[in-house]
């Protein structure tokens, strides 16, 4: 399987957007046994790649699984454009809030900033545990971005 998703943004363009990778069937204790995923993710501001991120998963390699993804089924990344220490540093208190609250044996969650671009990237074991977090996230940024804590769509709960 292959996956490719571009972005193009304007220059003064406001963006959320996240992606996550399931390998296997972690409720039936499945991990992804045979076949392959390569997937790219590109971001392009005022016609400029910002950035590009690969992603190259086959089946049978068993290190890949214990060491890249550190024995969880799920992998995210959630892109924010945005070039503000303040959010940030509001965005890295949040995920280290989270990070307490579920054990690193559920979740794994940091944030970077790159050329005006958050990147919060997560490991997990349920797409549940990711979509809390990122839900959160979420909410914060649009906070910061409208002034009001924003009402979560119902199509995220089904």
């Amino acid at each position: 399987m292959s996956l490719t998703t571009r972005i193009e943004l304007a220059s003064t363009a406001r963006f959320m957007g996240w992606e996550l990778h399931c390998f296997g069937r972690p409720a039936l204790n499945e991990g992804l046994g045979d076949g392959s995923v390569t997937g790219k993710t590109e971001i392009w501001i005022a016609n400029k790649p910002i950035l590009t991120e690969r992603l190259a998963v086959n089946g049978q390699d068993k290190r890949f699984f214990i060491n890249g993804l550190q024995k969880f089924s799920l992998t995210a990344s959630f892109f924010i454009t945005s070039d503000s220490p303040e959010l940030l540093a509001l965005v890295q208190a949040l995920l280290d809030q989270q990070q307490q609250y579920y054990s690193s044996q559920q979740l794994i969650v940091a944030v970077t900033q790159i050329e005006g671009i958050l990147v919060v990237r997560a490991l997990a074991h349920w797409s549940e545990t990711i979509m809390a977090v990122f839900v959160k996230v979420w909410q914060q940024v649009r906070e910061q971005w409208l002034g009001y804590t924003p009402v979560v769509p119902r199509i995220w709960a089904t």
